[in-house]
């Protein structure tokens, strides 16, 4: 039974380690989408 629960853990662990991945990947598009569009604000306030 405690193999069980182990196994189940594991599982478990594995499957919150691969959301916490697909998250960071995320974090870091939108981080990049956020620099970009401020670089660009920043780009126009230059010019006007």
């Amino acid at each position: 039974l405690d193999d069980y629960i182990e196994q189940i853990n594991l599982d478990l662990t594995n499957e919150m380690l691969e959301e916490l991945g697909w998250i960071s990947d995320n974090v870091h598009q939108v981080f990049y989408w956020l620099i970009a569009a401020i670089l660009f604000v920043v780009l126009i306030w230059g010019i006007f």
